[in-house]
């Protein structure tokens, strides 16, 4: 018994609610005939008609998975506790 040790494990997912965006589109072309550095890296771009928009519903924070593997974009508190030997 001596070797017997409790835990206990909290967590919390998206605990403020915060659905800002995490991830979004950043596609970019360089612009021909700009300036361009010592390398002959272009220095200008010009943005996608969808840069900074999400791509997906990744694009979003996640919170956890429920109990059929989809995602929940909500406050999720998870408590788990046990006995390590």
């Amino acid at each position: 018994f001596r070797d017997l040790r409790p835990w206990i494990k909290l967590e919390g997912f998206n605990i403020f609610n915060n659905q800002n965006l995490v991830g979004h589109n950043v596609q970019v072309t360089p612009r021909a005939g700009g300036p361009v550095d010592a390398t002959g890296l272009p220095l200008e771009y010009t943005r996608g008609a969808s840069f900074g928009r999400p791509t997906s519903n990744a694009s979003f924070p996640r919170s956890s998975l429920n109990f059929a593997g989809q995602n929940l974009y909500a406050r999720t508190f998870l408590l788990s506790f046990g006995v390590r030997f």
